[in-house]
């Protein structure tokens, strides 16, 4: 865009950024603190912005505004809710039709990880008034440790030692579970998993429980039958 007047030219892609970087540091998974970026027009003409993480774990709003000349907005960045635990480094990109400017973002997220080795944990075929034992492995791929509280309902499925275990970060747990059955039927059940600490994107809260009762290798009580009506 030129004056007429003064003979002289100014760029009409004005944007510019006037945050360097952000560094969040450690930030604990669940939490979404915010940092501003500052982004001023300082062209002749008003420019149309979009801003947009390179990460899905972090977030920025607005995402699109009409920028004037001579006006500064600010953006404003948080880490996303449901999120990786470790390092992140990543970037803000703030966009216009003749610019593309990218921000720094860094933060350590920090929370654990848990992952579940199934999603259902079958017994089989197991005879009546025995019991049958399997376990459920959890790995912890965060970088905090985490108290894991397993609960069955009344039923068949049992819990094979009460209390909560706690998982550090890069370890693994086992939670077992027995089925005793009473009848010759199918059985269904689920295992609950609640959690104390801080957790990083989704965790398993329930894994289904399946067994079928076999009364075929049951041995009768009697050893003698006797037949009413024999002659």
């Amino acid at each position: 865009v030129c004056d007429p007047v003064g003979h002289t030219c100014v760029d009409p892609a004005g944007l510019a950024v006037q945050t360097a970087g952000l560094d969040f540091g450690d930030v604990a998974c669940g939490a979404t603190p915010a940092l501003p970026i500052s982004v001023g027009n300082f062209g002749m003409a008003t420019v149309a912005m979009r801003a947009y993480p390179t990460s899905g774990d972090l977030t920025v709003t607005p995402a699109t505004a009409m920028v004037s000349p001579g006006q500064v907005i600010e953006l404003e960045v948080r880490p996303a809710l449901d999120r990786r635990p470790g390092p992140i480094d990543a970037s803000i990109v703030v966009a216009s039709a003749q610019q593309l400017i990218e921000v720094p973002v860094s933060l350590v997220s920090t929370g654990a990880l848990v992952l579940a080795d199934r999603t259902v944990v079958d017994f089989g075929d197991q005879t009546v008034g025995q019991r049958g034992d399997e376990v459920l492995v959890l790995r912890n791929d965060g970088n905090r440790d985490i108290e894991v509280v397993a609960t069955i309902p009344s039923g068949p499925f049992q819990l094979a030692a009460a209390g909560s275990i706690l998982i550090a970060p890069g370890a693994e747990e086992v939670v077992g579970v027995a089925f005793a059955p009473t009848t010759a039927e199918e059985a269904a059940g689920q295992l609950g998993l609640d959690y104390v600490g801080v957790l990083c994107a989704r965790a398993p809260t329930a894994v289904a429980l399946q067994g079928v009762g076999d009364a075929s290798g049951v041995l009768l009580d009697q050893t003698t039958l006797t037949f009413e009506g024999a002659g």
